[in-house]
């Protein structure tokens, strides 16, 4: 099912069967782009889809492929991740797309091109879906271009990607784009709401007005976020030091680096921008009150500290000595006036 905040994309680009048989589907993560995905491998293979397209939800090919398992719908890759993993858009991307770690190498490419050229099992459509889709190596994408120029008889392909300027223009131009919206803040927080969560408009604001991020943020993250915030917020004190390393010595590394990072964008915003905080709007007036004592060069220099360290994430760090390192150079900051 599409979310509420879609539904005029829906009507506007896809408008039914007969879908496009190459689609690119574009949009903020966190916002809902698996979702439409999953709603339009849905409606593809449903055999009574209603009056706009839509999957009917009943029948046994939506029951199928609501489930994953689906003879005719094949994932290539992996849907972006939940909220609570790390956004993999942090990390840098080799500007060749080679043979790195979390790519879309032509193996997969070529087991999709398989795929799409056996006939249905259930006689009626083959889909397969791409994503994230900007992870594809050159020489996937290169692969790729002869199924879109080319595309079997009653088969779809759907990429997915929250970075469309990152695939070429060759694998563009050759699919439907359908850009996905993102939410009005009225929307996203009635959505929200309707999923039982606890101050919705908060938890937009951590992550950047993205209704399905801001609902699975995990306890553990708001756990973390009031152990730690607070003793980021009075840094100035006596042995604060000391308490900000004990808090964060349970805290899962990439998730101290997001609490750090958004708190120091938070005091960028109120030292050299409109004086409101972005990400922890409970939290601004004490913002204000450590941007006063902080340094612009100092903070900006942790800010780009803080940004090379979640491109190594994946790292086998020790984790406790890396928290341990962010909190020192926070802390240090206070000093540098």
């Amino acid at each position: 099912m599409i979310l509420p905040w879609q539904h005029e994309t829906w009507r506007q680009s896809l408008d039914g069967p007969p879908f496009p048989q190459s689609l690119l589907v574009s949009g903020a993560r966190g916002a809902g782009m698996n979702e439409f995905a999953r709603a339009l491998v849905a409606a593809i293979l449903c055999m009574t889809p209603d009056d706009d397209g839509q999957a009917c939800g009943q029948c046994d090919e939506c029951r199928w492929s609501s489930a994953g398992t689906h003879p005719d719908q094949l994932s290539v890759g992996d849907l972006y991740p939940r909220a609570d993993e790390e956004d993999p858009d942090a990390r840098e991307v080799s500007p060749d797309r080679g043979d790195g770690e979390g790519v879309l190498k032509i193996e997969r490419i070529r087991e999709a091109t398989t795929f799409l050229s056996v006939a249905p099992n259930r006689n009626h459509a083959k889909v397969v879906v791409i994503s994230p889709a900007d992870r594809l190596t050159l020489a996937a994408s290169n692969a790729l271009l002869k199924v879109l120029e080319e595309p079997p008889a009653r088969c779809h392909l759907i990429l997915v990607t929250a970075v469309p300027s990152r695939l070429p223009l060759t694998v563009r131009s050759r699919c439907v784009q359908v850009r996905l919206p993102v939410p009005s803040m009225t929307d996203a927080r009635d959505w929200l709401a309707q999923q039982d969560i606890e101050a919705p408009e908060l938890a937009l604001a951590q992550t950047g007005n993205a209704p399905l991020a801001a609902r699975d943020l995990p306890p553990e993250y708001w756990t973390a976020r009031q152990r730690l915030l607070p003793l980021l917020a009075h840094s100035s004190r006596a042995g604060n030091l000391g308490a900000c390393l004990a808090a964060a010595t349970d805290i899962d590394h990439p998730m101290l680096v997001r609490l750090v990072q958004t708190w120091c964008c938070d005091l960028a915003y109120v030292k050299l921008g409109d004086g409101r905080s972005r990400f922890h709007p409970d939290l601004e007036s004490e913002a204000r009150e450590c941007a006063r004592r902080v340094g612009t060069a100092a903070l900006f220099g942790l800010a780009s500290r803080l940004q090379t360290s979640r491109r190594w994430l994946d790292h086998p760090m020790n984790p406790k000595l890396a928290n341990e390192e962010i909190l020192l150079a926070y802390h240090a900051m206070y000093s540098e006036i």
